[in-house]
């Protein structure tokens, strides 16, 4: 009897430890749903930035190319190493690994419970209030105790009767009625009725009772394991969504890097024509300077000309002078 006193403390004091686990681990569930929760706000922080980058790099154009492409190189440098993306996916995994970790040791936890409560239910019966137990665990009698006391008083309430046949057994209305009558004017095969009947009373009200809490522990069990299919979808959605996410940044780049492109021809385009303009210019100020020097140089030959035509008139005046005046001597002779 004492074996089995002990393997039924043994028993119950194990359901309690399983129960407060099962607390703990739904008070550790809803930690993670919590924190599930703030990584998808985080995410959608994220696609909200996300969105307005894209809207300020298809705002800009023209004369802002340089801000365009400071802004696509800083986008560029700065999305794919984020560290708050970073941490989100680490965090994210964690969260995972956590809920399928927590759903084992649920599972775990279940199994090892059904077993208990087998065992118990073996050694102290189907229903029997577990704090009971706890509260009277050196003078709890397990269900075998239990049975072989009671088969052992109704063997002496049978030898009684058949000794003492001249008392008949009371039945029906006057069973009922040894409750209402005072325990002192009740001989001890009564009193041993009562006292069965009574125990089988609180049998029965504890059997009701840990029913009760069994169908609570289980409900409990099936709302917590629905908590954790939810996670894993939530998670499961949220890890397409990051996908998705990760996708459009990609995309993002890619167009950022071809948009760059596209900006760096067009000021190369842009520095070749200005080359072409500054040689042009220079070319115009060179024809400029050779103008400018031929028409110094036209004017000093047509000064030259001049004074050439000067002396020229000069040595015709003074040969007309001169043939003039041999006419005139000729004219004398």
């Amino acid at each position: 009897s004492g074996t089995s006193g002990l393997a039924g403390d043994v028993a119950a004091t194990k359901i309690v430890e399983l129960a407060k686990k099962n607390r703990e681990v739904t008070a550790e569930a809803e930690s993670e749903k919590a924190k599930v929760k703030q990584l998808n706000n985080k995410v959608k922080d994220l696609e909200r930035k996300l969105q307005t980058a894209v809207e300020k790099i298809h705002s800009l154009g023209g004369d802002d190319a340089g801000i365009k492409q400071s802004t696509l190189k800083k986008t560029e440098g700065n999305l794919p190493e984020s560290p708050e993306v970073k941490a989100l996916q680490e965090k994210l995994t964690t969260a995972n690994f956590k809920v399928m970790e927590y759903r084992n040791q649920l599972q775990s936890a279940k199994q090892e419970l059904k077993m208990t409560q087998k065992l118990l239910a073996n050694e102290v019966g189907e229903d029997v209030n577990i704090q009971s137990l706890l509260a009277n665990s050196g003078s709890w009698r397990g269900r075998a105790q239990q049975i072989l006391v009671l088969q052992s008083k109704v063997r002496e309430l049978e030898n009684q009767l058949g000794q003492n046949k001249s008392r008949t057994s009371p039945s029906g209305t006057d069973g009922e009625l040894l409750v209402l009558t005072d325990p002192r004017n009740l001989s001890a095969q009564e009193k041993n009725l009562l006292k069965i009947r009574g125990l089988e009373k609180e049998k029965k009200e504890a059997l009701e009772k840990l029913t009760g809490e069994h169908d609570a522990l289980q409900k409990n069990h099936e709302e917590l394991k629905k908590k954790l299919d939810a996670s894993k979808a939530r998670n499961k959605v949220l890890c397409s969504e990051m996908k998705t996410l990760k996708e459009q940044i990609v995309t993002l780049l890619e167009k950022g890097k071809h948009d760059d492109e596209l900006i760096d021809a067009l000021l190369s385009q842009q520095k070749q024509m200005q080359d072409i303009v500054k040689h042009l210019s220079q070319q115009e100020e060179k024809n400029k300077e050779s103008q400018q020097m031929l028409g110094q140089h036209l004017n000093s030959e047509t000064q030259k000309q001049n004074c050439l035509i000067e002396q020229l008139r000069q040595i015709v005046a003074e040969r007309e002078a001169k043939v003039k005046e041999l006419e005139e001597e000729i004219a004398q002779l």
